[in-house]
């Protein structure tokens, strides 16, 4: 019996072995596929490591820490499945850039498949490999695989069109599961809903479906669908008015509530609305964002008005696609970050053109029309690596930085943060340990000065300077006086501590990896363990306390007393739990697409 059981884990193994030679040998263009996707992994964590965050990551990444034992089932900022998810990556890899930026490299990476599947359904050929190297490549999404919400979006964005597109296809039907990724994708980022009005237009579009019951039936289940996704959001809210008669910066936005306005009138456009006057130098300056990758940019609008004018079925979904959201986003929060979800069309429809010319080259001069599109696609990719090369050759120094404070400086020591570093990200780099901003040193040496000396123990006291003057604020330059102080802080530190470590700039083009960026001091002092709760009782940033506690200094912190209140708030942590469920579900989802995909049906 045991012989048997060996031979058949012997047959078994050698099965698994020669159906991988033979996958690998094969014309399966799913073997490149695969290839693409651990380079666009690798890719993507390079830039998770190295790239240097923007003010907002660094309101976000400290935001995320602690929020799933906060309880809380909405934020100023609304993107509560992105905070948990991203909490939950803390939990698992540590508080790093890696596992901040966590989110954006997995689904960055499985963009790579749902690009290849979205091609196939439009377009016939080798445009579909051609569309996933470009992606893999693409400038615009390397280098915003950030602590943004925006790349896990996209990907959630991408897979309802696909679903989307393939029940169309299908029988002329709305996909409900379509609607189910769309709701997962608002609650991820509240602008994902811009994309709402693509796909109840183009499905009116189709066969004056405007004039049928069915469709309309099936539009309403579709908006409840998203709707019943989205409501923790609008839950979070009704609660947290009826408590404070506060609401988020989102509906602060658009909705004339004085006391959220007046809390959120020191963020910038936040009182703006919509800002229709604003159109052209919107419109302008929004254009400006993509010459990270404006080849890719360029080519990919041609291509798309080329095949719409073509008739090419579904173009005409994706020039929505592209036009409505970017119009909104452009009269509403221009971001670059914002316009990461066009990208995707873009390479699609760019591969679509490369293939298409390379056919007509073909039959004019007799060349392998496979061999010109490679040739045009490996130089479009040579170009988007000599782009976002300069931004991840080189680790940034809130990266080194971090892995400094994790593995040197104890729970115990004292750190003392240079004003000149971003209050976010010395909330974010100095997370679990008692930091203070050196503008209020002088208060705690004063203060300790005063406890007996019997209650003072020795402790290492660690000084961070900021050795290039401005450590992402942005504005030091234009604060003189600020920068003098802390130069003189730097001194005494450096005459009276031992050098531990000088950290280089990197992450940037602009920001060479010769310079220094962050230099660490060490020394001792006796200090009284009574003073901690003071010292991290000033760890607040942009509305939020570290980790959300003390409950009583976050401002969205409210108690349900009424049954409703209760069951909706219970309602609301239910489906945020749903959809972080449905999000780890649509990943090994997207995998059963693509083995499911059968390159012989082409």
């Amino acid at each position: 019996m045991v012989e048997s059981n060996q031979k058949k884990i012997s047959n078994s193994s050698k099965g698994i072995f020669d159906r991988t030679i033979s996958f690998i040998f094969s014309n399966d263009e799913r073997k490149w596929l695969i290839l693409l996707l651990i380079i666009g992994f690798i890719l993507r964590f390079i830039a998770a490591n190295n790239i240097e965050p923007n003010a907002d990551e660094m309101v976000h990444g400290p935001h995320a820490i602690g929020i799933v034992d906060s309880g809380g089932v909405g934020r100023i900022w609304q993107s509560i499945t992105w905070s948990y998810l991203t909490d939950l990556s803390y939990s698992i890899f540590g508080i790093n850039l890696w596992s901040a930026r966590f989110l954006s490299v997995l689904f960055g990476t499985f963009c790579i498949l749902l690009v290849f599947l979205l091609t196939k359904e439009l377009f016939k050929g080798k445009a579909a490999l051609i569309a996933s190297a470009l992606f893999t490549f693409s400038s615009f999404s390397i280098i915003y695989t950030r602590i943004e919400m925006d790349i896990p979006a996209i990907f959630f964005i991408l897979l309802a069109s696909y679903l989307f597109i393939k029940q169309i296809k299908r029988n002329n039907s709305l996909s409900m599961l379509a609607a189910l990724f769309l709701g997962v994708a608002a609650l991820i980022k509240t602008l994902s809903l811009f994309f709402l009005p693509v796909f109840v237009l183009y499905y009116l579009s189709l066969n004056k479906n405007y004039n049928s019951e069915k469709a309309w039936y099936s539009l309403i289940k579709f908006g409840i669908i998203i709707a019943l996704l989205f409501s923790p959001i609008i839950i979070h809210n009704v609660l947290w008015y009826n408590n404070t008669g506060m609401v988020d910066a989102y509906l602060s936005q658009y909705f004339d509530i004085a006391k959220s306005r007046e809390v959120y009138s020191g963020i910038q456009g936040i009182n703006d609305g919509f800002k229709f006057q604003e159109v052209i130098p919107g419109i302008l300056e929004a254009s400006s964002f993509f010459k990270i990758d404006f080849l890719n940019f360029l080519l990919g609008i041609l291509f798309l008005l080329f095949f719409t004018i073509k008739k090419n079925r579904f173009s005409g979904f994706f020039i929505l696609f592209q036009a409505i959201p970017f119009f909104l986003i452009t009269v509403t929060n221009r971001l670059p970050t914002h316009y990461a979800i066009f990208s995707p069309v873009f390479c699609i429809y760019l591969a679509a053109g490369l293939v298409y010319i390379s056919d007509l080259i073909s039959k004019k001069y007799s060349f392998k029309s496979g061999k010109i599109a490679i040739v045009l696609t490996c130089i479009l990719i040579l170009l988007s690596i000599m782009s976002f090369w300069p931004y991840i050759k080189d680790q940034t120094s809130v990266s080194s930085t971090r892995e400094y404070v994790t593995n040197a400086i104890d729970t115990k020591d004292i750190v003392i943060v240079d004003a000149r570093i971003y209050r976010g990200r010395a909330m974010w780099m100095f997370a679990d340990t008692h930091y203070i901003e050196a503008s209020y040193f002088g208060q705690l040496f004063d203060l300790n000065n005063k406890v007996d000396i019997s209650q003072r123990y020795p402790t290492n006291l660690y000084f961070v300077e900021c050795a290039s003057d401005d450590c992402g604020w942005g504005t030091i330059a234009s604060q003189p006086e600020l920068n003098a102080s802390m130069e003189e802080l730097t001194s005494m530190f450096k005459d009276r501590s031992q050098e531990m470590i000088s950290l280089p700039c990197g992450g940037q083009p602009e920001l060479s990896s010769k310079n220094k960026c962050i230099t660490v001091y060490k020394s001792q002092i006796l200090f009284s363990p009574l003073l901690y709760e003071a010292i991290d009782s000033g760890h607040t940033f942009f509305f939020y306390p570290l980790r959300y506690t003390p409950r009583d200094q976050v401002i969205d912190y409210y108690k349900t007393s009424t049954f409703f209140g209760n069951i909706f708030y219970l309602l609301a942590k239910a489906i945020i739990w749903l959809s972080i469920i449905l999000s780890i579900a649509a990943i090994f989802y997207t995998l059963y697409l693509i083995k499911k995909h059968n390159p012989r049906e082409e």
